[in-house]
Parts: structure tokens; sequence; C-alpha cells
């Protein structure tokens, strides 16, 4: 008979290390209201979860002349259906004042046990 073991792999979902209330939406284009046939991009609520997140590393990148900090986090939550960063998705830390992340990858953790989303965001001033 096997017994299983106490130790946790890397790959798994512990819930009592979720304290972050996150927010994914979906970008959706909808017609301009002002009637001109343009399209606009909009947000739509997807799901709400809650996470563990992990601050990874800060870079910095030159654009247009300027340094701008970026960090990269992953956040784990439960496994959901349909997450895929080809949808166009972003992440809204509700426990860091709405921080906004766009959401890079979603790799799986486990057999569908959770999701790991990996996500940037500018690094405040």
């Amino acid at each position: 008979m096997a017994l299983q073991s106490d130790v946790l792999t890397e790959n798994e979902v512990q819930a009592g290390k979720m304290d972050r209330r996150i927010r994914v939406e979906l970008a959706t284009e909808v017609d301009a209201p002002s009637g001109s046939g343009q399209k606009v991009l909009t947000w739509a609520l997807f799901f709400r979860a809650w996470a563990e997140k992990r601050d990874l590393r800060g870079t910095e990148l030159f654009q247009a002349q300027q340094v701008a900090a970026k960090v990269t986090t992953t956040f784990r939550i439960r496994w959901r259906a349909g997450v895929n960063p080809g949808r166009n998705l972003r992440l809204i830390d509700e426990s860091d004042g709405n921080r906004v992340y766009d959401i890079t990858a979603a790799p799986e953790l486990g057999r569908r046990e959770g999701l790991e989303l990996m996500a940037w965001a500018r690094a405040e001033a």
C-alpha cells in the first residue's frame, strides 16, 4: 500500500496561500457610440477568483528613450476552463489597489488542479 507524501510539489495549488482577490477581464470590440462604424475595445468581467501572488523579477526596458520598469508576476488560481492568453485577457489585482496586469501565459498545474497566470505590469513610479 502506497503512503501519501506530506511534501507538496511545486505544481500543487494551496488554498491557504490564496490571499489575493483578483478579477480577469476579457477584451471585446464593440461599435463606437458615435455611430462612426469604428470599433472600441472594452473590458468585460470573465471571472473573479482568489489567488496566490508570486513576484518573479523586475526588469528595466528602454522604450521611447525612457527607462520603464516592468514587474513579472504569477498568480496561482484553481483550474478554470477557457483561460487562454490568446483571448486577450487582463488581470486586475483587487488586493493591490486594482493594479492591472497583462496575462502572457497560463500553464496548467497538475491535472486541472490549477493555473499559473503569468503576467506583467509596469512598476509604480
